[in-house]
């Protein structure tokens, strides 16, 4: 089931998977060539971190527009109180592109607010479990 976290300061935000904090992805993410070409599939049988199995049907990062995260729905499911909900949905047509890092099953969802481009959403797959 998906989990949404408001994160108003980053600093004080750990990642639940290794209690990691978010700024670690800065070791994980050292190169992003970006491609701007349909996302991968994803598969949770396919990914096994301790071989370097992403779990995608291809590797890499890539680019794309906003709008398979901005139809997706996940916070439909994560249990929010409804305020929340309406300042997502009032926050997912700011969204301008979308990038995906395989290695680190990161996706960050950009968009300009007051003229300067700010990380608005970011999606972590982390270890598939139902």
């Amino acid at each position: 089931m998906p989990r949404m976290t408001r994160v108003t300061d980053i600093r004080d935000f750990k990642r639940e998977f290794q209690n990691r904090t978010f700024f670690t992805i800065r070791e994980e993410v050292k190169t992003c060539d970006l491609r701007e070409e349909t996302w991968p599939s994803f598969d949770c049988a396919d990914l096994n971190y301790d071989v370097g199995q992403s779990g995608y049907s291809k590797d890499g990062c890539f680019v794309s527009d906003p709008a398979k995260f901005q139809q997706s729905g996940y916070w439909d499911y994560a249990s929010l109180p409804d305020a929340e909900i309406k300042q997502i949905k009032a926050t997912l047509p700011l969204l301008q592109k979308s990038v995906l890092h395989t290695t680190t099953s990161f996706e960050f969802h950009f968009g300009s607010v007051d003229g300067q481009w700010r990380l608005l959403f970011a999606k972590l797959i982390s270890p598939c479990s139902a």
